[in-house]
């Protein structure tokens, strides 16, 4: 996603339905989409 676009841009909508995850899912495992870059950096 982020070679299309910023992320400032992304929402958690556009990452669950990229994903195909419902935001509960999402929000059980991040608190917000920085968590999960943070994530996926480290």
């Amino acid at each position: 996603m982020l070679e299309k676009e910023e992320l400032s841009s992304i929402t958690v909508n556009d990452i669950c339905k990229e994903a195909l995850v419902h935001r509960t899912t999402f929000y059980k495992h991040f608190y917000d989409k920085y968590d999960l870059l943070m994530y996926v950096l480290h």
